[in-house]
Order: structure tokens, then sequence, then C-alpha cells
């Protein structure tokens, strides 16, 4: 095992932890929301600390709710750097719930992870890529 690699990974997941605590979020390592907080800060919205809710609100304070797609090779999210958002009309995504969950009631076979997307696949159904702010 690379000790050396080993140390860095304890010494970043320290360095995330703490600023965690210092966004008021000790449980910003739980399911990736630091993710959240880059997505958040790309595209001005305010991040919601609680851990059941909207994962933000928009300018208008509208409750929205973020997937992630981390795709080195495809260049969605690389480590902490995001580098395309896309979104997707909430009716579509919940005709893509209904679907699925009437699907998996007729086979009876239930798929815990949730929603797949491809870059393809979002734009095929009716996604689009939105601007985002710079690295700053």
């Amino acid at each position: 095992m690379n000790v050396n690699a080993l140390n860095k990974l304890k010494e970043g997941i320290q360095m995330v932890y703490e600023a965690g605590i210092s966004l008021g979020d000790p449980m910003i390592m739980y399911n990736e929301r630091y993710v959240e907080y880059l997505i958040a800060e790309k595209l001005g919205h305010t991040k919601d600390l609680r851990t059941q809710g909207a994962d933000a609100y928009n300018e208008k304070g509208l409750p929205v709710e973020y997937k992630c797609i981390n795709l080195d090779a495809k260049g969605i999210r690389k480590g902490a750097v995001i580098k395309d958002i896309y979104e997707l009309p909430v009716d579509v995504a919940v005709k893509m719930a209904e679907q699925k969950i009437q699907n998996e009631s007729k086979t009876g076979v239930f798929d815990k992870s949730g929603f797949s997307f491809s870059v393809k696949k979002l734009l095929e159904v009716g996604g689009k890529k939105i601007n985002i702010r710079n690295e700053r």
C-alpha cells in the first residue's frame, strides 16, 4: 500500500470535514454533499444545510435538486472542478421516475441505484447545458 498516498487521503478528508464544520455542515461528506456546494456556488444558488429536502434554492427562492454525473472521462466533474452543468425539466424527471417505478413493479426487479444518465441521454430527454460561472 502506498503510505504517502494514504496520508494525503487522510489529510484531504480532514480538510473537507473542517471546511464542512466552518460552513455549518458536519455531514458535508455524506452522499458527496460537498458537490452540492460546488454546484450551488457555480449557479449562484443558496445551499440548504438540511440533509432532507431541497439541495439549494435558486435566485427566485425556489427549491432545486442536483444530480451529479461523475464521469472524469466525459468531463462533467473531475474532483472538485465542475466542468459542465445540465438541467432537466421537473416534469420530464417525474415522468421518468414514474416509468421506472411502473417497470420495477411489473418486473419485480427493484433498482436502488437511482437514475443513471449519460450526457447523451440527458439531451435526448430534453435536458440542456446551462452556462456556469467561471472558476475563481
